[in-house]
């Protein structure tokens, strides 16, 4: 009895296969059981172990495409995508999906960054910032703040954007004191351009023609860092020397037009 009902069973295998089609019964849905390396940046191959890869159709980071090679039934090859950041393995074949149960975590090239800050005038804040290893994409588009040191605290006064060639230049306030500039972190798809400080610079202001600011001879106390005589007559931007000066209430010339206490804005 048992060897007449194997007949049936033999005879639809023997049937499938001299059609072509194979035996279902020996397919099964993927299973990741690891990967290694387990952390890496765009680009790094990836070995996934498991069962069931044949006829893989596709295999993501994280959700983002990647690259691959099916070794065998029991291993992939993966190249990690640009972008990717940190999450799981999924291979999916006609069978299923599998997905890792740990997380591949994406590793972004780091880049140390430069700046360099000089104080010009009265005043102006200029500088660069640059990268060791010539990384283009960490010179451009950088946001520079310009900092005032204040009460033991820094206080940015200015911010500003690195040009193509990682230059910026900004009008300040005329105060002295002691200043830096910092160059803020840029996270990209597969790199992270780090922050920087520059050295301290000091700025001590020496007004024109020996007058003094602050309201001494001739010169109106809301310009305490510069010379500006008082009306009459109106004076405009255009009838004197300085830019970027501290103002104060009443400012009778009107110098402070938006009311952030910066005279004559360059």
């Amino acid at each position: 009895m048992r060897i007449r009902a194997a007949f049936p069973l033999i005879a639809l295998v023997v049937l499938g296969l001299s059609a072509g089609i194979e035996p279902t019964w020996a397919q099964a849905p993927p299973s990741i059981t690891s990967f290694s390396p387990t952390s890496g940046v765009a680009g790094t191959d990836v070995v996934i172990t498991g069962t069931g890869f044949v006829g893989t159709t596709s295999v993501t980071f994280n959700g983002v495409a990647a690259g691959f090679t099916v070794d065998s039934d029991t291993q992939i090859t993966a190249t990690v995508p640009s972008g990717a950041g940190t999450g799981p393995i999924v291979v999916t074949t006609p069978l299923g999906t599998a997905q890792s149960a740990e997380d591949f975590v994406f590793l972004r090239v780091r880049h140390r960054s430069r700046i360099r800050l000089a104080l010009e005038g009265h005043l102006t804040a200029e500088g660069r910032v640059s990268v060791p290893d010539g990384t283009a994409v960490c010179r451009r588009g950088r946001t520079v703040l310009v900092q005032r040191r204040v009460s033991g605290e820094w206080r940015t006064v200015r911010r500003d954007l690195t040009r193509r060639d990682g230059t910026f230049r900004v009008g300040l306030p005329d105060r002295p004191g002691t200043y830096r500039a910092l160059v803020k972190a840029k996270r990209l798809p597969d790199d992270l351009c780090l922050k920087a400080v520059s050295d301290r610079r000091e700025h001590r202001h020496v007004t024109d023609g020996g007058g003094g600011g602050g309201g001494g001879g001739n010169c109106d106390p809301s310009y305490p860092t510069v010379c500006i005589p008082p009306p009459p007559p109106d004076l405009d931007c255009s009838d004197i020397p300085y830019t970027n000066f501290e103002v104060k209430p009443p400012d009778p010339h009107n110098f402070d037009s938006d009311g952030d206490g910066v005279g004559c804005e360059a």
